[in-house]
């Protein structure tokens, strides 16, 4: 079995003059909060991430 690995969606962030590229930010969830008490919330590519490292490591 391979070790999963998240798929890289790079995004320009700026703050504070800073510029840099953030290739995970996709996995970020805006309702965090109704993903903790819901987890079918949760983004489909996640989950199947998530899954496929816990039946890597488990």
């Amino acid at each position: 079995m391979k070790l999963p690995q998240l798929e890289k969606k790079p995004e320009i962030k700026s703050c504070h003059n800073t510029t840099w590229t953030d290739d995970y930010s996709w996995i970020h969830q805006p309702n965090i909060l109704e993903v903790l008490k819901d987890s079918s919330k949760l983004l489909p590519e996640v989950r199947k991430y998530l899954e496929d490292e816990n039946d890597f490591f488990f």
